[in-house]
């Protein structure tokens, strides 16, 4: 296996070429430019010899997509074409499942086709058995089929709550390409401070509204209607920036908040 991950895009892709040639069997690439990874664009990864394009601002807008889809879960990851999904969960203190162990849960259940595979409890990590109790504040992860999703959130005592009007706080790429996923069906609005960048972006998406304006200032936020939001995604290229407008967003009983958040330090609060 080979794998391109500088920071340049074409040395990566040419990299990988140069890997064909030296027979390495799989050949990964990562490009940030969406231009490579256009079906149209004149070469196609499997005539520049790469097995696998890697996006991560496309990947990360992905993950964000699914967290708005499933807005239960604290993470969302897809597994055979999303046929199987596994879904972190938090356990709030009135879930009903509280004080029970892992085996007496399924029990009660008719021992479905779902797995608790780890759960995070406070600063530790735990791969679980049948004898572990759950307590207020575990993050459980749950492996299952995606048709049984709604069951298992639903023995947790969680409820998906119905997302139809959206604050996107940053018009970068990953900003772009969540507004882009879900404009058809869910209204979506994106504040950006740059003034090009603004322009930009609202000639590429079709139905998305594009605000300019610095949207730190909780007098723009309010006049832009986040009290009436569903979910509020920060997606800047400042961490701090996203968090402290997340707990802005959160402080104002949005339902929904995420944060884009690179650096690993910033995680425990998150």
């Amino acid at each position: 296996v080979f794998a391109g991950l500088s920071n340049s895009d074409e040395v990566n892709l040419l990299s990988c070429r140069l890997a064909q040639k030296l027979n390495v069997s799989y050949k990964i690439a990562r490009v940030r430019n969406p231009e490579y990874t256009r079906p149209d664009f004149i070469l196609s990864h499997f005539e520049m010899g790469i097995d696998l394009l890697v996006h991560p601002e496309r990947e990360t807008a992905d993950a964000i997509v699914r967290l708005i889809h499933q807005s239960s879960a604290t993470g969302v990851v897809e597994f055979a074409g999303g046929e199987i999904q596994l879904l972190g969960i938090r356990l709030e203190r009135n879930s009903p499942i509280l004080g029970k162990t892992i085996g007496e849960l399924w029990q009660e259940h008719g021992n479905i086709a779902a797995r608790i595979v780890a759960i995070k409890r406070k600063e530790h990590t735990l791969i679980p058995g049948g004898s572990e109790i759950l307590v207020a504040g575990d993050q459980i992860f749950v492996i299952c089929e995606k048709k049984l999703i709604p069951t298992v959130v639903h023995i947790t005592g969680k409820e998906d709550v119905s997302i139809q009007n959206i604050m996107i706080l940053g018009g970068g790429l990953v900003g772009q390409f969540v507004a882009e996923s879900l404009e058809d069906n869910i209204n979506v609005k994106v504040i950006e401070s740059r003034s090009d960048k603004s322009e930009k972006i609202a000639n590429a998406l079709k139905k998305t509204l594009v605000i300019h304006g610095d949207g730190t200032e909780v007098d723009l936020l309010a006049t832009e209607g986040i009290l009436n939001m569903d979910a509020f995604i920060a997606a800047t290229g400042d961490d701090e920036t996203n968090i402290i407008c997340t707990l802005i967003a959160k402080h104002l009983k949005v339902p929904r908040t995420i944060a884009l958040v690179n650096k690993t330090e910033y995680l425990p609060i998150t």
